[in-house]
């Protein structure tokens, strides 16, 4: 991280959401591709619903989509990333909250889609609001779409691990560790030449209690975890990528052979650098008043998933409350 042009921190690693969806699914409910738009996701979701598709133990899909809308520390991701998708921008360069009224109120129509997903189709499952377990679901063969870490595309592919993935590879009769069933794909939006999606990155740091005479050698730990090792190679980025699929902040390795080969157990190279230049940072998170923001936009969001308030009055409130703590921050 840099801030007034010194330097905080080093990448521990990078990553970014993604939209996950069974092929299987899509090819029972006879679509050859996932949805690229919201309105092209309510019709596929409801075919799969109408076509009762099951589950690898057997159980009809009730709700084809599942997303994350319970309240955490973490806040709501994909309220972000569905915003990003759509390329909405929530707040201006002075972070001044633009929405409701956004360029076409694609905030306000994000958030109606997910109320009449819900409510009208149903086809978003009501356990979006506490469940929070949205890999396990999707590589359990519970839902057909999803958003997911980029990271845990491997982990959803991975027979270990899910019951999709286990079920495919044997049906192929193979032997592998992995299987490209459970796919990833832009992230549905209003229009499709839309594009986006959030991302982010945590860092190692070095704090004001080091020690002054292990201060060199703490930052020389700090390189090799962030950076590059002695032998000028990013050991660590390339350690995590091996064991859990981890981004990381270099975009050269995205042409590293041994990410490429591995990549292609289970997921699609060329389509994670696509996606990679629509990536975005929560807008006001450099705010210092984004945690107060992120403890009070959550439950009102909620309410507007639970009908006790419209999209628009909900994020009008959110605005409101944004401006306030502004001006108390000064």
């Amino acid at each position: 991280m840099i801030y007034n042009g010194r330097r905080y921190g080093l990448p521990y690693y990078t990553d970014f959401n993604i939209w996950v969806y069974n092929e299987r699914m899509l090819e029972a409910a006879g679509f050859n591709q996932s949805a690229r738009t919201l309105d092209e996701l309510t019709e596929q979701a409801i075919k799969i619903k109408e076509a009762r598709i099951r589950t690898p133990d057997g159980q009809p899909i009730n709700y084809p989509i599942m997303l994350n809308f319970r309240q955490s520390v973490l806040g709501f991701s994909d309220w972000w990333t569905l915003n990003y998708a759509s390329e909405v921008h929530l707040f201006d360069d002075m972070l001044n909250p633009i929405f409701p009224d956004d360029e076409d109120r694609r905030s306000e129509r994000i958030l109606q889609w997910i109320v009449d997903g819900m409510h009208k189709h149903r086809i978003i499952s009501p356990s979006s609001l506490t469940m929070g377990l949205i890999r396990e679901n999707i590589a359990a063969g519970r839902q057909a779409f999803g958003i997911i870490n980029k990271y845990d595309l491997e982990w959803v592919n991975n027979r270990t691990n899910s019951a999709v993935a286990e079920a495919e590879l044997q049906r192929m009769d193979s032997q592998a560790q992995h299987v490209k069933i459970l796919k990833m794909t832009s992230i549905p939006s209003m229009a499709p030449d839309q594009s986006g999606t959030l991302g982010w990155t945590r860092m190692y740091c070095l704090t004001s209690r080091c020690r002054e005479d292990k201060m060199q050698d703490a930052w020389h730990l700090m390189k090799f975890l962030g950076a590059k090792d002695t032998a000028g190679e990013y050991y660590t980025a390339l350690r995590w990528f091996r064991l859990r699929g981890l981004g990381f902040a270099y975009q050269s390795l995205l042409n590293h052979p041994e990410i490429i080969a591995q990549t292609d157990q289970w997921g699609d190279i060329d389509l994670i650098r696509a996606q990679s230049k629509y990536v975005r940072t929560r807008e006001n998170i450099k705010a210092p008043w984004f945690p107060d923001f992120n403890i009070y936009y959550q439950p009102e969001i909620q309410k507007i998933l639970l009908k006790e308030q419209s999209p628009r009055d909900g994020l009008a409130r959110i605005a409101q409350r944004c401006r306030k703590l502004k001006s108390e921050w000064g």
